[in-house]
């Protein structure tokens, strides 16, 4: 019984949310989900990274884009004034991720994860 609980406890993620800055690394999207059912994004390469600690970059399969990153507080996070460029082709998994960057209002960093949180959504981006 003490193996179980020690061998549990050593799975779970540390929260690094108050000690982590996350506009000093770029990140890759794992996996979106919205209204609690998981899009597959395949095999894609889609990166988050920030230029500054107020603005972000976001690549995507076919397109690119950008925007306002507002980090009020650590937990705490908004992106705004978020356009991207218009490539015919544009998949179902790239407008997931369109419509869900405006939603987020939070996130949290779990050892290497970043997971954004928002009405509906929850992205989840593993550091680079």
């Amino acid at each position: 019984m003490l193996f179980l609980a020690i061998f549990c406890s050593s799975c779970e993620k540390e929260d690094l949310t108050e000690s982590t800055d996350i506009t000093k690394s770029s990140w890759k999207l794992k996996c979106i989900e919205i209204d609690g059912d998981r899009v597959k994004q395949g095999d894609y390469y889609y990166c988050l990274s920030f230029n500054n600690d107020s603005s972000f970059k976001l690549v995507m399969k076919v397109n690119s884009g950008g925007g306002t990153a507002n980090i009020k507080e650590q937990g705490v996070i908004s992106f705004s004034d978020f356009s991207t460029t218009e490539v015919a082709g544009e998949d179902e998994s790239e407008s997931d991720l369109v419509k869900s960057i405006g939603l987020i209002n939070s996130y949290q960093v779990l050892d290497n994860t970043l997971l954004l949180f928002g009405e509906n959504c929850e992205l989840e981006f593993e550091k680079e």
